[in-house]
């Protein structure tokens, strides 16, 4: 299973991936800290040490990370604009670090399958330039990563 990449109008990237756990189980790994904390720390020196969820619609998260040898800090922040278990994840984030700053808006999508559930992610940018940017990055292999660790942290439940 990997994630596909599509261009979705002037400033947002679709990515789609068919997992093989329910939409539940995926909801729930995507807001309950000690699912999150399975899948999110990414290997590479870094690991979670800040994982916490107001798991409702208007409910904050805040996430941090830190890397063992640099000591250096990830945070991701934001706010659950739409919370409809176990179908709709709608969010706005800012993600920073020592170095930059980033707003983000994410929809996640879960659809049920007749094997599994097809989870698509509606990434949104605030220009043209920055979409591009990304999408030329390889989103969709370090997204195909994490979402292959998000299915197999839920996997059973």
């Amino acid at each position: 299973m990997a994630t596909d990449l599509t261009l979705d109008g002037e400033l947002s990237l679709l990515l789609t991936r068919d997992c093989a756990a329910s939409a539940e189980a995926l909801f729930r790994g995507l807001t309950e800290p000690e699912l999150l904390k399975r899948w999110m720390a990414n290997g590479g020196g870094w690991s979670i040490v800040k994982c916490s969820v107001e798991a409702r619609e208007e409910g904050s998260f805040h996430y941090v990370w830190r890397h063992a040898k640099s000591r250096k800090s990830l945070s991701m922040k934001g706010v659950f604009v739409a919370f409809e278990r176990p179908t709709l994840l709608d969010i706005a984030q800012v993600v920073e670090d020592d170095e930059f700053l980033d707003e983000e808006w994410t929809t996640y999508r879960l659809a049920p399958l007749a094997q599994g559930t097809r989870l698509t992610l509606l990434q949104r940018y605030e220009t043209k330039e920055e979409r591009d940017e990304v999408a030329a990055s390889g989103v969709e292999l370090r997204t195909d990563e994490n979402l292959a660790r998000l299915d197999a942290a839920v996997a059973g439940l």
